[in-house]
C-alpha cells in the first residue's frame, strides 16, 4: 500500500500474490443489473449473452512494451481447469450465458491445463474466445480448442518485422505468426490480429509495411494500437533516455520515435484504420450498401432508446 502522511510518501512492502485462486469468490454479478451492460463480444462471438471469465493472472513473458510484468512480476498462476468449467456452468443457469471470453494475459501458458479445460467444457456447448501467443499453440491444441467451442482467439502479433519483433523481446518470428494463423483458419477459428504502430525503432517505412504487410495475412479481424510508454516498462526508459517523449499525460508518454514526430505517427495509425475483414470484400457491392445503411440506423435507433431511458 501506498499512502501520504504528513506529506511524505509511504511505500510499505507489496503483499504476497495469492496462489490458489480457485479460493477467490465468484465477481458478484447478481448484484448488478445485467440489462444495463451490451455484453456481447462482436465480431468475434456471435451469441448472445457473452461473459467475461479470468482463469489467470500474470503472464510469465516480457515484451518490453507491456506494463503485465509490473502489475504481477511475471508470476503466472492459474485457476484448475474444473473450477474454471464450474464457474460457467453457474453462469449458464443463472445468467443465461451463451459465451464467454476469457479476458486475461494469456489463456495457453500450459497445453496440459488447455487441453484438459477442453475435455471439460465441451458438454456444456458454448462458444469462447481467449488471448494467446503464436509460440503457444499447436495444431494438437488449437484442434482441441475449436472442437470445445473455441470460435475466436485474439494473437498479440505486434509487428510484421523481425527486426522489429527482437526489439520489443518478442521471441516470436513473422513465420510462426502467419503459420499459426494459417491453423486457425484451416480449424474454422476466427483470427483477430493485435499490432503496435510507433515504436521507438520504428521509420515511416516501417510502419506503413506493417499496416500494408498485415492485411495480407487473412486475418478476420485486426486492431491496430498506438504504442504509448507505460512506467516501468524497458520501452518507457528507453524513450525517457533518448528523449522520445513529445507527450506525457499522467506519466504516460506518447512518443516520437527515433525518425519521426509523435504527430506523424499518430497520423499513420489513424490511417490504418482503413481496411475491412477478409470476407467484407466477398460480399456483393448492394448487400454492403445495405448493411452500412443498417449499422447508421442501428446506431441512431440505439442512442435514441439511451435517451429515452428504452428496453
Amino acid at each position: 500500500m501506498v499512502f501520504k502522511e504528513n506529506g511524505n510518501v509511504i511505500n510499505n512492502p507489496d503483499r504476497p500474490f495469492i496462489q490458489d485462486l480457485d479460493k477467490l469468490n465468484y465477481p458478484a454479478r447478481e448484484i448488478l443489473d445485467l440489462k444495463k451492460y451490451q455484453r456481447h463480444a462482436r465480431p468475434h462471438l456471435d451469441v448472445y449473452p457473452v461473459d467475461i471469465v479470468v482463469s489467470s493472472r500474470g503472464c510469465p513473458f516480457a515484451c518490453t512494451f507491456c506494463s503485465s510484468k509490473c502489475l504481477w512480476k511475471r508470476i503466472y498462476r492459474a485457476r484448475q481447469p474444473e473450477e474454471v468449467v464450474k464457474e460457467i456452468k453457474y453462469l449458464i443457469n443463472r445468467f443465461g450465458t451463451k459465451g464467454v471470453l476469457f479476458n486475461e494475459d494469456l489463456f495457453t501458458v500450459s497445453k496440459k491445463r488447455v487441453l484438459k479445460f477442453c475435455r471439460l467444457v465441451k458438454p456444456l456447448n458454448i462458444d469462447w474466445e481467449c488471448w494467446s501467443r503464436v509460440d503457444t499453440v499447436d495444431k494438437e491444441m488449437l484442434k482441441a480448442m475449436r472442437e470445445s467451442g473455441c470460435k475466436a482467439i485474439s494473437f498479440g502479433l505486434e509487428s510484421c518485422s523481425n527486426k522489429t519483433l527482437k526489439l520489443v523481446n518478442k521471441k516470436i518470428t513473422i513465420e510462426q505468426s502467419r503459420e499459426t494463423i494459417r491453423l486457425c483458419r484451416e480449424l474454422g477459428i476466427y483470427v483477430n490480429g493485435s499490432f503496435i504502430i510507433g515504436l521507438p525503432n520504428e521509420t515511416k517505412n516501417d510502419m506503413l509495411y506493417t499496416v500494408k504487410t498485415s492485411k495480407t495475412w487473412q486475418l478476420d479481424n485486426i486492431d491496430y494500437n498506438r504504442f504509448l510508454g507505460f512506467p516501468k516498462s524497458e520501452l518507457y526508459d528507453l524513450v525517457k533516455r533518448k528523449n522520445l517523449n513529445r507527450y506525457e499525460y499522467n506519466d504516460i508518454i506518447l512518443p516520437d520515435t527515433e525518425y519521426i514526430s509523435a504527430d506523424e505517427v499518430t497520423r499513420i495509425y489513424n490511417r490504418a484504420f482503413d481496411w475491412k475483414p477478409r470476407l467484407w470484400y466477398k460480399i456483393p457491392l448492394f448487400i454492403r450498401e445495405y448493411i452500412k445503411r443498417y449499422d447508421k440506423l442501428y446506431g441512431k435507433l440505439h442512442k435514441w432508446a439511451k435517451d429515452k431511458n428504452v428496453g
